[in-house]
């Protein structure tokens, strides 16, 4: 519960919640036949996730030992902690991704590609497991998915969109995604709340 609270911190500090402005302005201008409008929307939002999805782990990566000791009570978990920093990275780009794939209306992509990976991540998380890698199992699994999403997830960008455009002004992006950033903090420290002091 705890490495995935790490885990699910990082996304939720790390993507910004710019998968929101992706669909809303990518979805506009394809509708108003602006392609090239969508494609630096895109761009843009891909940038600022790269760099966020950077910083997010290697701030994790800096302070895991100090973090083991946080949430283990032992710096024995400092190897598991920056593993699941990779993780985190791998998370943050698919995410923003989706929303980009939202945008262009790529339903059927985004759900077979969301259960294909939820199937090899239960296989290899499993499979491990039983080959005795204890709690490495389960953060291995989430860093093979995660690998495996931000590849998907660009090869599907790259052929129903692409990357070639001019990028598209930070600000309204930004704007447009504060307030629901801010409140999906809140959100998830409330949720969290009741099983952390279960731990």
């Amino acid at each position: 519960a705890l490495l995935s609270f790490v885990l699910s911190l990082s996304q939720v500090f790390g993507t910004l919640m710019l998968q929101l402005p992706a669909v809303k302005y990518i979805a506009q201008y394809q509708a108003q036949g602006e392609t090239d409008k969508a494609k630096g929307v895109a761009m843009r939002v891909l940038q600022i996730g790269l760099l966020a999805g950077l910083v997010t782990s290697s701030t994790l990566i800096i302070l895991a030992e100090p973090l083991s000791s946080l949430l283990f009570g032992t710096s024995n978990h400092t190897l598991l902690i920056r593993i699941v920093a990779l993780s985190s990275f791998f998370s943050i780009l698919p995410t923003i991704s989706s929303g980009i794939l939202q945008g262009l209306q790529r339903m059927r992509e985004i759900a077979i590609l969301g259960l294909s990976l939820s199937i090899i991540q239960a296989s290899i998380g499993i499979l491990l497991l039983l080959a005795g890698l204890g709690l490495y199992a389960v953060v291995y699994a989430w860093l093979t998915s995660g690998l495996i999403a931000t590849v998907i997830s660009l090869l599907l960008i790259s052929r129903y969109l692409g990357f070639i455009g001019k990028p598209y002004p930070v600000r309204p992006l930004l704007s447009y995604s504060f307030p629901l950033y801010i409140s999906s903090i809140i959100a998830f420290f409330v949720a969290w709340t009741d099983q952390l002091l279960l731990v």
